[in-house]
């Protein structure tokens, strides 16, 4: 969003970018929520997937930010 206002240009690959960034949160808030049907002994290792996972897709999410604004 800061990249468009500073662009101050309406970039596709941006726009999706985000909504593909809203539908990931919206999924990982669903996958929270389901830990109170886990375990307690495997709660640890149940967040700490989501812990990775959500670290992997913000990777994921910048290395793409970074080459839209390269080009």
């Amino acid at each position: 969003i800061n990249y468009a206002i500073y662009a101050q240009k309406h970039d596709e690959e941006v726009s999706e970018l985000v909504n593909d960034i809203i539908s990931y949160r919206n999924d990982i808030r669903a996958r929270i929520a389901d830990g109170k049907r886990v375990a307690k002994a495997e709660k640890k290792a149940f967040y700490t997937t989501i812990s990775r996972d959500m670290m992997a897709k913000t990777d994921e999410c910048f290395a793409k930010l970074s080459e839209l604004v390269k080009a």
